[in-house]
C-alpha cells in the first residue's frame, strides 16, 4: 500500500504541473519572449503580440489536458491497487501511463503552431 500511496503521488506530478502552469500561461504567462519560461518556438517569439497569444492558448490546451489526465491517473492508479497483483504489470502501465502524460504536453505543440500561423504571418504581423 505505501508503494502505491508513492507512485500515486509520481504520477500526478505531471498532470498537476500541467494544470498550474497552464493556469498561469492562460493568463499571459510573462510579458517578454525570453528563452527561460513559456512557451517557446520562433515562431512565438517573434515579437509581444504572437508571444502573448502562444502563451494562452497553450497555457489553455496545457490546463485542459492536466485536468483530463487528473482523473485518468487516479483512475489508472485505483485499478492498480485493485485488479493487478504483478509488480511487472504495475510499473509497465505505470509507465505507460505517465508516457501518455508526455504525450499530452509535447502534443500541444501543433495546435498552438498551427493557431500562430492562422493568426499573424511569418514576420509575427496579425493577418487582416
Amino acid at each position: 500500500m505505501a508503494n502505491w500511496v508513492i507512485m500515486l503521488i509520481i504520477s500526478l506530478i505531471m498532470p498537476l504541473i500541467m494544470v498550474g502552469l497552464g493556469s498561469y500561461l492562460a493568463k499571459g504567462g510573462t510579458d517578454e519572449p525570453n528563452w527561460a519560461f513559456g512557451y517557446r518556438t520562433r515562431m512565438a517569439m517573434k515579437n509581444r503580440d504572437t508571444w502573448r497569444f502562444a502563451q494562452i492558448y497553450s497555457g489553455r490546451l496545457l490546463r485542459c489536458i492536466g485536468l483530463v489526465c487528473l482523473p485518468l491517473t487516479v483512475a489508472v492508479m485505483l485499478l492498480l491497487l485493485f485488479a493487478v497483483e504483478s509488480e511487472t504489470a504495475e510499473a509497465i502501465i505505470i509507465t505507460v501511463l505517465i508516457g501518455v502524460q508526455a504525450v499530452g504536453v509535447v502534443a500541444i505543440i501543433i495546435p498552438v503552431e498551427r493557431a500562430l500561423r492562422k493568426h499573424f504571418d511569418k514576420q509575427g504581423k496579425h493577418k487582416n
